[in-house]
């Protein structure tokens, strides 16, 4: 090889195309350099597996050629001059197969210099977008998952219309009031009590979540103690009927005369039970007189049992209904808290961001008049308005320098991103508009839409306003936060160019109430757990504010079931 040419070669012990990488990089390769990679196969000498047309240098060819002759079956990433212009690079493959494999081209002397700190640039970006397509996807699928879940629980809200326990708390529905006056005249009793079963899994009689009494004789917990104590050891899986009450059995008996307790059973859990007590007698008496009719009457029947076991299959299941919808709002208030601490902990700088933007934006909703679930709903979205920055790369979003336009256009897509993860979770549908449109401007030069003025939703018009203060506010990681009174200072130039007027002068009413937000920042990951660490005293009711916004704007919240 006296003609090769004999400047040192550059070796890069570390670097190897990964074999699912191999396709699209030497597409990549041979379009942002303009030449043919050729990919070589080792069988005791290496072998070309893709022949390509003949290089314009056939002299830098054949002095390529012979060093590929030369190399050994493990060689490593180099780069060899083949002229004075020109050099060999020389990269391994992973493989499917035993065999080694490396891919060769030609490249101008200068280019090949700092090719392959390209190339692992290229081969990184390759891995991160997998991560980031795999981090959206299971996102996707999370939200995907809740949604069919939430879609499963429409058919319960005739059932709880109808006849069931109100959503809030156990109190019975007055279509429940109805239906179970109904029945207790029908079987003939005095009264007709429902017993809610403790939910804590207590099994001390003496503890209930409800006691309600239909009928002229009112029973208190000392009653219904005793009455189920009468009925035994399976009072929670059978029927029971009892029409001689007698002093053993109940020191109550001068007062109760017949009893019938039945287990409201569903999914073989009992939730309480429907006690009927005292059997009227009836006028007429079929024909009987005396002693003897009265005795024969007030007893009660098998049919009255079934009557009643039909009846407390109904309010099993709707209870159960119920719960099970409790256990699905509790999901999504899951989902909203996972999703939170996801943008919280992707960058340490904006940590508790979102909380307080939520806050600022209810209260400016507050203040503008609109209804409790619209502010609820703005909360929520002010919550996740900044979910797409899941999709948006560590080194951009955390850069401590200012970005390139590259790196700005990357960040300008994340409301498109948080819309597309969101988009699949039905019940969280109303925040869509806020969380893509909250980076549009009044006078229509925002983004991603250029909207304007009323086009803009008012949800993204009132989210717009609260982000840009607590942005200004905060520190990141490339500058300090600004002063309070310079913020709002840019707020009111901004009014009418940037923000909507309306929404500006909303904020300056109440500017007490955004500086006491702002004034709870801090730098933990965690996500308050019980209530947010941001509620302003007086609006503080003991309810956490995630689970107050959920409760009002999924499809059962927010009606009264009376």
């Amino acid at each position: 090889m006296s003609n090769l040419v004999t400047n040192e070669s550059v070796s890069n012990q570390s670097l190897v195309i990964p074999w699912r990488d191999v396709s699209v990089c030497m597409d990549w390769l041979s379009q942002t350099y303009q030449t043919q990679f050729q990919i070589w196969d080792w069988d005791d000498q290496w072998s070309l597996l893709t022949p390509c047309e003949p290089h314009p240098n056939p002299e830098a060819t054949r002095i390529a050629q012979e060093i590929i002759s030369e190399l050994p079956e493990n060689t490593t990433y180099r780069i060899q001059p083949v002229s004075p212009d020109e050099s060999l690079i020389i990269i391994p493959m992973e493989a499917l197969t035993h065999r080694k494999r490396i891919a060769t081209g030609l490249v101008s002397r200068q280019v090949g210099q700092g090719f392959h700190r390209v190339i692992q640039l290229f081969l990184d970006n390759l891995n991160q977008s997998r991560i980031n397509a795999e981090q959206t996807r299971q996102l996707q699928i999370y939200s995907s998952q809740t949604s069919i879940d939430f879609e499963e629980l429409t058919w319960f809200r005739t059932l709880v219309d109808n006849l069931a326990f109100e959503e809030t708390g156990n109190s019975l529905t007055s279509s429940a009031r109805q239906a179970l006056t109904s029945l207790k005249d029908l079987i003939h009793a005095e009264s007709l009590i429902v017993v809610l079963k403790n939910r804590e899994g207590s099994r001390s009689l003496s503890a209930y979540d409800g006691i309600y009494t239909l009928g002229a004789r009112q029973v208190d917990e000392e009653v219904v103690s005793d009455l189920l104590k009468m009925a035994g050891p399976n009072l929670c899986c059978q029927s029971f009927i009892n029409n001689h009450v007698s002093q053993d059995d109940c020191k109550f008996s001068k007062e109760i005369s017949s009893v019938v307790v039945i287990p409201a059973i569903c999914r073989n859990y009992c939730f309480g039970w429907l006690i009927a007590v005292n059997r009227q007698s009836l006028p007429g008496n079929n024909g009987y007189a005396g002693e003897f009719a009265v005795r024969e009457c007030a007893q009660f029947n098998t049919k009255a049992a079934l009557l009643m076991e039909s009846a407390a299959s109904v309010l099993a299941t709707q209870a159960h209904n119920v719960q099970l919808f409790r256990e699905q709002q509790e999901i999504l208030v899951g989902t909203v808290r996972t999703l939170v601490n996801a943008i919280d902990t992707k960058d340490q700088y904006t940590c508790g961001h979102s909380d307080r933007v939520a806050q600022i934006a209810k209260a400016i909703a507050i203040q503008y008049g609109l209804p409790e679930e619209d502010c609820q709903r703005i909360y929520l979205a002010g919550l996740l308005h900044d979910i797409g920055k899941i999709g948006v790369r560590d080194e951009v979003l955390t850069k401590p320098g200012k970005l390139t336009k590259q790196e700005f256009d990357e960040i300008k897509l994340h409301p498109v991103l948080g819309y597309e993860i969101l988009k699949h979770l039905n019940q969280l549908q109303h925040v869509l508009p806020g969380v893509l449109f909250h980076h549009e401007s009044w006078d229509g030069t925002g983004y991603p839409h250029q909207l304007d003025k009323e086009d803009i939703p008012l949800a993204a018009r009132i989210l717009a306003v609260a982000d840009a203060y607590d942005a200004m506010t905060s520190d990141r990681s490339y500058r300090k936060g600004l002063p309070l009174e310079k913020a709002e200072q840019i707020l009111r130039d901004g009014r009418a160019r940037q923000w909507d007027p309306s929404i500006v002068d909303t904020f300056f009413k109440i500017i007490d109430k955004v500086h006491k937000i702002v004034s709870g920042k801090q730098s933990s990951f965690n996500m308050p757990t019980l209530h947010s660490e941001y509620v302003f005293e007086d609006d503080f009711d003991g309810e956490d504010s995630i689970h107050s916004a959920v409760y009002t704007t999924t499809s059962l919240s927010g009606v009264q079931l009376k």
